[in-house]
């Protein structure tokens, strides 16, 4: 079934292909549900592959990734050798989804009103995805009503470290967006701490290993590495605001 679909997919690009004079439409990801192996995302990346060079339409190869669906127990132990070895692949994995649903039910248990029974993947997914430089995104929330309770677990999924979140539902997407975007006082905070790192390093009042004091607290690298993230990552949600 997943070959028929993926098929119709792409059938549907390359049709655009020509009508739009050789640029390709989209999509740029392709994403697979239920992986337990790198087996079968190098399939997909291979199927995309062998398709893309039958075509003599394309002006420029596009730069296409994949994100796989972590919804078991056994993907989520594998979860390391998988991005150990599709990050490699020609059409690379560039991120993850944990799905919450399909994983409780390989671990036998009913998804409660806590999710302590999701503490751990939810912890694990996100670190072993940064350690291969891919995005995160956080399980879905079937309770599509209850803002108070969906802006909580957005609050832990990023804190966790997800870089986003599953929605089920428009309603949902104001509270998700705000959530995993910088706050304006952590935007000014990060902007005002790198000009002031700036200043203490152009007149020699950095201390240590490039320390320094501002607002109270001891500055070091990490702290400004997380002021960086923080701008940047601004940057992209006020670029892609202005897109849409």
């Amino acid at each position: 079934m997943a070959k028929v679909d993926l098929d119709a997919v792409l059938d549907a690009s390359f049709e655009a292909v020509e009508k739009n004079g050789g640029h390709w439409p989209g999509p740029d990801l392709f994403c697979l549900p239920k992986v337990e192996s790198a087996d079968e995302l190098t399939w997909l990346s291979e199927t995309i592959n062998q398709q893309l060079g039958r075509s003599n339409l394309l002006r420029n190869r596009p730069n296409l990734g994949l994100v796989a669906m972590i919804e078991s127990c056994t993907a989520v132990i594998q979860l390391p050798v998988i991005c150990q070895k599709a990050t490699c692949l020609s059409i690379p994995l560039v991120g993850v989804v944990f799905g919450s649903d399909d994983y409780c039910v390989t671990l036998g248990v009913e998804r409660s009103p806590t999710n302590v029974e999701l503490s751990h993947p939810r912890q694990f997914v996100p670190v072993v995805a940064k350690a291969f430089g891919l995005a995160a995104i956080d399980m879905v929330d079937i309770d599509f009503k209850d803002n108070a309770k969906l802006k909580a677990n957005c609050a832990l999924g990023a804190q966790f470290g997800f870089n986003g979140k599953q929605t089920i539902h428009p309603a949902q997407l104001p509270v998700v967006n705000q959530a995993f975007a910088p706050s304006q006082s952590r935007e000014e905070w990060a902007n005002a701490l790198l000009k002031a790192a700036k200043a203490h390093h152009s007149t020699g009042q950095a201390v240590g290993a490039h320390a320094f004091t501002f607002r109270g607290r001891m500055i070091d690298r990490p702290t400004l590495r997380q002021a960086e993230h923080i701008v940047n990552l601004t940057k992209l949600v006020n670029l892609r605001a202005q897109a849409q």
